[in-house]
């Protein structure tokens, strides 16, 4: 099963970007900024239960966000957020050392050596529920001159529930 993830605020392009229907997606909120201040188990503390739950079950989940600057045209919230949330699962659910991307794994290991057991207990929890030796998360990224456009994208949003109202099963 794949499921889509829209990173607020500009993965709300994929909608139009990427045609997909709004009944198809599903929103996070993995910020740049927590990323910049090294809020680490911040950023693992408001971690959207459903993602957390479709990766321990073995769901490809794709996430998507745009950016006007980033590293090789992937924003901070993904090149590092999201590795640092693949490398802590991969070493609290499959207790193995992840390589993370950008050579960030020795600092990874740093951070998670420092986390509380709160944030790691919570993660902890949906090992459970594990039906997979393999985490798939992937990213879709793009470049974007919407960025901080709020307008733009509650506008993107709008035109979403006009091709497909709630009540339509078919959309």
């Amino acid at each position: 099963m794949t499921r889509h993830y829209l990173n607020l605020t500009n993965g709300i392009e994929a909608l139009s970007i990427h045609s997909l229907p709004l009944s198809n997606v599903h929103f996070i909120n993995v910020q740049s900024t927590a990323c910049e201040q090294k809020r680490w188990s911040w950023l693992l503390d408001n971690l959207d239960s459903d993602l957390l739950i479709h990766l321990a079950l073995g769901s490809d989940c794709i996430v998507y966000d745009g950016t006007a600057h980033g590293r090789d045209g992937i924003p901070r919230a993904l090149w590092q957020g999201l590795e640092f949330v693949k490398y802590v699962l991969e070493r609290a659910w499959l207790g193995r050392r992840y390589v993370a991307l950008w050579g960030m794994s020795n600092y990874f290991d740093e951070v998670y050596d420092r986390l509380p057991d709160p944030t790691l207990t919570k993660l902890r929890q949906f090992r459970r529920y594990l039906a997979t030796d393999e985490l798939h998360l992937r990213v879709v990224t793009w470049h974007t001159d919407l960025d901080g456009n709020y307008e733009a994208h509650v506008a993107q949003i709008k035109e979403a529930l006009a091709v497909c109202p709630q009540h339509q099963s078919t959309c």
